[in-house]
């Protein structure tokens, strides 16, 4: 699903990066102009779940 929000910049970061519903489903949400991504592995924000520093590697 898309959905277009029209915020004032200074407002953005009051905007959450994951939403839960009450159903169990979650959403991520990303913005135009929010730079730091929310890693979906260890839950932090300023890479993504491909990049992450917590990552176990197998060799």
């Amino acid at each position: 699903m898309r959905m277009l929000l029209e915020v004032e910049a200074e407002k953005m970061r009051y905007i959450p990066h994951l939403l839960n519903f009450k159903c169990g489903a979650r959403a991520l949400l990303t913005l135009y102009g929010r730079p730091s991504p929310l890693c979906q592995r260890c839950h932090t924000v300023g890479h993504i779940r491909m990049d992450c520093p917590g990552q176990f590697t197998v060799a």
